[in-house]
């Protein structure tokens, strides 16, 4: 059965992607001169730029290192925002290895929800380690900079 369908072409003004995205759930943290560092969750990224979540307080036009798998310390630009969610552009491309990198080390959005929709168990029923400290580190409201800094160990090392 055939549809007809009519479609208009997007606005010259309107913002196009770039590069696809790949969505995830990745826990990392971000720095801004001036305000600090702080956890933030990328919802989505690309080799261009990403969508995170964050407490921070920022604005349009601000600049933030994000500490990304493989790649390290990223500067990403907030061109955005909606509440806690920023759409930022990166000021170098990523390279594949770490779009790769950040897709291996975050969540599925799938299993992200699911795990956000089922009650934590207590440790008790078993919890294992590696979910029970991401928890209770996000909970205590630290970064892996912090945990690594108080462990005496590099950043690289909590990422493991």
């Amino acid at each position: 059965m055939a549809i007809k369908a009519h479609l208009d072409p997007s606005k010259s003004g309107a913002p196009q992607r770039a590069a696809p995205r790949r969505e995830l759930r990745l826990e990392t943290s971000g720095y801004v001169p001036g305000a600090g560092e702080a956890n933030v969750t990328i919802h989505n990224i690309s080799a261009t730029g990403l969508l995170l979540e964050t407490g921070l307080d920022l604005t349009q036009g601000e600049r933030l290192t994000l500490d990304l798998p493989e790649a390290g310390a990223v500067m990403a630009v907030v061109v955005w925002r909606s509440e806690r969610l920023f759409g930022c552009t990166f000021e170098q491309a990523l390279g594949p290895a770490a779009l790769a990198a950040a897709q291996l080390q975050g969540f599925a959005p799938e299993a992200a929800q699911a795990e956000s929709r089922s009650p934590q168990p207590p440790i008790t029923n078993g919890e294992a380690l590696g979910p029970r400290l991401n928890r209770l580190r996000r909970e205590a409201g630290l970064t892996l900079s912090d945990v690594a800094a108080v462990l005496g160990v590099s950043k690289p090392t909590v990422w493991a």
